[in-house]
């Protein structure tokens, strides 16, 4: 007699981050559903939220989130990391506005 195999139930990972193919940096929080934009910025990368779980609307906001950083990239805006004043807000914003 040949013993009856018994199946024992993995639990297969489900991705915290799915890419949404056709948009490069475009980035879904399955947990979630909430879309987010992937960029880098004088080397550092990260993600921020587009605040909305309707792709349409988030390709929308990701092109744009594309554009702000790159306009922020020719200006050579420094990464928010250096800005822990009020100062240094000051300062960046009077550079900006000049």
């Amino acid at each position: 007699m040949i013993p009856a195999l018994v199946t024992i139930p993995t639990k297969v990972a489900t991705p915290k981050w799915q890419r949404v193919p056709g948009a490069e940096g475009l980035y879904l929080r399955t947990e979630t559903g909430v879309y987010y934009s992937r960029y880098r910025l004088h080397g550092t990368r990260t993600f921020r939220s587009l605040d909305t779980d309707v792709l349409t609307i988030a390709r929308l906001r990701h092109a744009e989130k594309r554009l702000d950083v790159e306009r922020d990239r020719k200006r050579g805006v420094v990464t928010t990391t250096t800005l822990r004043t009020l100062g240094d807000i000051a300062e960046e914003f009077s550079r900006r506005v000049a």
